[in-house]
């Protein structure tokens, strides 16, 4: 079920359709759930009631119209894109060995270059010290957190499905390998 070869025949066992239905029901509910728990914590101040008092009084579908922002806010792509570009950079600048991964089923060798955390220093750096010599404000993030998870919503599912033909068309390695069920494969990834 899990390897580069298998198929969605191997879809059996304690939950027959698994490969049809659960990622399905993930790429489903899981930005209607990112919504809802930012929102409760965001709008609501962590209280739960005034949003069940909502889904009771206008419905699901009305209030989650009326809770969802819009993910087209230019602030909150403002702020994504920022944070890509000096990741980005980050990945590229900061100095840290070569660790490599084990071996995949397609007989490749991940190399990574290990310097994640020194760029999570950095980041919470820049971030602490821009907002204490008044760059930016320090809780910007957090209000402006429904849109930005409204905006990568769209943005991770944009990419999902670039990253999904690029696999189909142009594979990177030997690992590529598809199901045969397109939802599972864009669920999964077909390079990993």
């Amino acid at each position: 079920m899990w390897s580069n070869k298998a198929t969605t025949k191997d879809s059996k066992g304690l939950l027959p359709g698994r490969a049809t239905f659960g990622p399905l029901f993930l790429i489903a509910s899981t930005p209607i759930a990112a919504i809802l728990f930012t929102h409760i914590f965001v709008a609501d101040g962590g209280e739960w009631w005034p949003l069940a008092e909502k889904f009771s009084t206008l419905g699901v579908l009305p209030t989650l119209q009326a809770i969802w922002p819009s993910p087209f806010d230019p602030t909150a792509w403002q702020i994504i894109l920022t944070f890509m570009a000096i990741q980005l950079a980050l990945i590229k600048l900061v100095p840290a060995p070569t660790v490599y991964g084990p071996v995949t089923p397609g007989g490749n060798v991940p190399e990574y270059t290990d310097n994640g955390f020194r760029s999570y220093l950095i980041t919470l750096a820049l971030f602490v010290g821009g907002a204490y010599a008044g760059l930016w404000e320090g809780g910007f993030a957090y209000t402006h957190m429904l849109h930005i998870i409204s905006a990568l919503n769209v943005f991770s599912f944009a990419l999902c499905l670039v990253i999904y033909i690029k696999g189909l068309t142009f594979p990177t390695s030997s690992d590529y390998g598809v199901t045969g069920s397109p939802l599972f494969d864009f669920f999964s990834g077909i390079e990993l």
